[in-house]
């Protein structure tokens, strides 16, 4: 089954508005933007899908996009971990179910730390 970027986007707003997160920003509609995120070396950047905010601590969230090539995902994964590393923050790189081992091995590959969170089945 294929999913829009866009419902999983959804899904986990939903989830995380369940759960009393704060300060929720995300690149869909009804919702401020969250913050671009740039490499200082090269002034190229992205933004988070969600940013959130639960018990303190700040965390953000990118979708594994199936329309947008792997090397920009992989940069955008490695400059969104590099910046919850630096801030100690959390960053998740969220799929699908069935994506799951593929992302976590994406991950492990490229030495990016990073959590995974799956919707879906």
């Amino acid at each position: 089954m294929h999913y829009k970027k866009a419902e999983i986007i959804k899904a986990v707003l939903d989830f995380i508005r369940g759960e009393n997160f704060s300060n929720i920003k995300a690149n869909i509609k009804g919702y401020q933007p969250p913050q671009k995120l740039i490499w200082k070396n090269s002034n190229t950047g992205y933004f988070p899908d969600i940013t959130a905010v639960k018990d303190g601590m700040f965390l953000l969230f990118t979708i594994k996009d199936s329309e947008e090539s792997l090397k920009n995902q992989i940069d955008k994964w490695r400059l969104f971990s590099f910046y919850s590393n630096v801030k100690n923050r959390e960053c998740y790189i969220v799929g699908m179910a069935n994506q799951e081992f593929t992302i976590k091995n994406l991950l492990f590959e490229n030495k990016i730390r990073a959590k995974v969170l799956t919707v879906g089945h």
